[in-house]
């Protein structure tokens, strides 16, 4: 990303706190002892689309699918009709709400289409972006600390973690790991629940379900040594950038979310669950694990 498109970004985050902040309705259910924090299902009204901070191109709302009701987020990259089309996504709002040291809840769900054929180009389709502490940090732009990705066909989730003061990519980060979860199926909705206690020391945690099912426990250091703790963008990011002549298959990619929730602490796995699942089944034998 160039430092102009990272001043872009940051601003859209700035003014998305500014102006699309929790509801009154949903600060009265939190102080009432719900933890959710952030809440949108894209029908009209309050917990819509309006809570959300813009990435690159804008995605949009459709009655095409649904996880629940009549509306979803459609995100669209097109290769052809935009050479540098390569970001699609929205800003969650909740981005100042999570603190290093505590533990949060995300939910949300994903539609791949049918035609979301697998290709050699990744694309990140939820990711938890850093809150640099400061311009040097914000130039040296590290990769997000939690992503969950499509490639070649499968689910993947990557970790970065570091202790220090300034993460830079470029000097390299205290550790990473990269769960590869298996294939992905279309024509449906894929449902996921992520645990995070963010933190960069060794108390850190991390826990994935996907339809219900355990797929990573993973017990260790998780995000950077900042401030404020990451904040979540939903859509697609694809690796596109800076290729002339992508080697992938596909010049255009098209998935949908829906039902989105995040818990502070205290929060549960049926706070945040797609569909209101409230039992989540630990899967049999542990997802494959690719050390980086």
């Amino acid at each position: 990303m160039t430092t102009h498109s990272r001043g872009i970004c940051a601003l859209l985050v700035i003014l998305a706190l500014q102006s699309f902040g929790p509801s009154s309705a949903m600060a009265e259910t939190a102080s009432a002892g719900n933890p959710l924090i952030f809440y949108s299902d894209f029908e009209p009204g309050p917990n819509g689309f309006d809570r959300w901070g813009i990435s690159g191109n804008a995605p949009s709302v459709t009655t095409e699918v649904a996880r629940a009701g009549k509306h979803a987020m459609k995100t669209v990259l097109n290769r052809r009709t935009s050479r540098t089309s390569y970001r699609t996504e929205v800003t969650s709002s909740a981005a100042l709400d999570v603190i290093p040291g505590h533990e949060y809840w995300y939910g949300f769900s994903i539609y791949l289409p049918h035609d979301y054929v697998p290709d050699p180009i990744w694309e990140i389709v939820a990711q938890w972006h850093s809150s640099p502490d400061n311009q040097q940090e914000h130039r040296n732009a590290p990769n997000p600390p939690l992503a969950l990705f499509t490639h070649d066909g499968e689910w993947s989730v990557s970790v970065l973690w570091d202790a220090k003061p300034i993460t830079d990519k470029k000097v390299g980060y205290d550790g990473n790991r990269t769960y590869s979860l298996g294939k992905y199926a279309t024509g449906r909705w894929t449902d996921w629940v992520f645990r995070v206690k963010w933190s960069h020391k060794s108390d850190g945690l991390l826990q994935v379900w996907k339809d219900g099912q355990l797929v990573i426990d993973h017990k260790g250091p998780v995000g950077f040594n900042d401030r404020n703790g990451p904040y979540l963008k939903l859509g697609i990011y694809k690796g596109w950038k800076d290729r002339t002549n992508p080697a992938g298959v596909v010049s255009e990619r098209v998935l949908y979310h829906d039902e989105v929730r995040i818990a502070g602490p205290g929060g549960r796995y049926e706070d945040v669950a797609p569909g209101g699942s409230s039992v989540p089944v630990r899967r049999p034998s542990p997802p494959r694990v690719r050390l980086e």
